[in-house]
């Protein structure tokens, strides 16, 4: 059931995620690249979107790099934090704490299940040669009125995808692949029409109560 699974990207003494993904050569995510801090906000949105037990590397948060060292055993120099990098990377920073918080909130519920959901819990809609996805969470209404809609696009170009019955809801903006709109914010002008727009790279987080 999902209270049993642990979900990560990085742990121990590897490669951080940073220099497995960076851009730049010889692993080395020091200085990461645009891309590179947007898909680590990507992998963020879907780690914590996801059921289950998230686990963060230390350091994940602040776009840690180890130069591109794939084994540091016994490399105090590389494993050392380097908190410096909160002050120079602070949005991403800030992410990581925000999907937290609304992790652990009442508003984010839906994400924190500890028994198998039911069949009709997940709806999902795709694209066909896509691999973009909009999930809706609680989809049958099992688990009360609330619905959450998770839209993510791994890959470089923007996508539109239909959604149903569910562009007609009312759905607010809570989050996207750069930052969180706390209640009494006032979000870009993105909606839900009969489709979802997902820039490259892109993702976000609607709720709905019907």
């Amino acid at each position: 059931w999902p209270a049993q699974t642990v979900n990560y990207t990085e742990s121990h003494d590897d490669r951080t995620w940073l220099d497995v993904i960076t851009q730049n050569g010889n692993h080395n995510g020091f200085h990461p690249t645009s891309d590179d801090r947007e898909r680590t906000h990507l992998m963020a949105a879907i780690l914590f979107a996801s059921v289950g037990i998230p686990l963060v590397a230390a350091g994940q948060d602040f776009l840690r790099s180890k130069h591109g060292v794939n084994n540091t055993y016994q490399r105090g120099d590389l494993n050392a934090l380097d908190y410096h990098r909160i002050a120079r990377f602070p949005a991403t920073h800030a992410y990581f704490a925000d999907w937290i918080a609304f992790r652990r909130s009442p508003r984010g519920r839906l994400l924190r299940l500890w028994s198998r959901p039911s069949e009709g819990f997940f709806q999902a809609f795709r694209r066909n040669g896509s691999p973009a996805l909009v999930l809706v969470y609680n989809a049958d209404g099992s688990q009360g009125r609330s619905r959450l809609m998770f839209a993510v696009n791994p890959t470089p170009d923007d996508v539109s995808i239909p959604i149903g019955e569910y562009a007609g809801w009312n759905w607010e903006l809570i989050a996207d692949h750069e930052c969180f709109y706390h209640e009494g914010a006032h979000p870009p002008g993105e909606t839900v029409a009969a489709e979802v727009f997902i820039p490259g790279l892109g993702c976000s987080l609607w709720l709905a109560e019907q």
